[in-house]
């Protein structure tokens, strides 16, 4: 069955928390800084804090980059108890682990499938706590190296074209 639904995605510079109350259901998307919600979500929570709020449905997609996704599980603590303060609702995460190698690998079409699945159940109005690192420990450390060792290479020609 087909369902209406409006995306309107913002950003920390186009997002108007005054309108925050004519929103359904709000997901928020970020990268873990240093174990927990980046400060400029933080901030966002506060302006929302003060405004008008209609007991939205909360989600977010919690990205680390270490392999290990219970990095994520303060973020979630934080939003979680956030919601219960502002009388929100707390419907659940997709937490990716290894976020910025995975992105740079053929397991992005993994993250996408599961992004979509993640949607579905935002659309669904359903809790959603999905979690997915792609990677065994050995997979992770091998495409972790690879990585590093091309953009070492990458850096090691900046210099050489700097020199000249």
């Amino acid at each position: 069955h087909k369902h209406n639904v409006v995306v309107d995605v913002r950003n920390m510079k186009s997002f108007d928390e005054r309108t925050f109350f004519s929103y359904d259901q709000v997901v928020f998307v970020f990268m873990n800084a240093l174990d927990s919600v980046p400060s400029s979500t933080l901030e966002l929570f506060e302006r929302i804090s003060l405004t008008e709020k209609n007991h939205q449905e909360i989600y977010a997609m919690i990205i680390c980059d270490e392999f290990e996704i219970e990095k994520c599980d303060h973020s979630k603590k934080i939003i979680k108890k956030w919601c219960e303060k502002e009388n929100l609702l707390f419907k659940g995460t997709f937490q990716l682990g290894a976020g910025l190698i995975i992105m740079k690998s053929l397991r992005k079409y993994t993250v996408t499938m599961m992004i979509e699945k993640f949607v579905d159940k935002i659309i669904n109005h359903q809790e959603v706590f999905m979690s997915l690192t792609a990677f065994s420990l050995n997979g992770f450390i091998k495409d972790g190296n690879r990585y590093w060792r091309n953009e070492m290479k990458k850096k090691r020609k900046e210099v050489k074209m700097n020199q000249k």
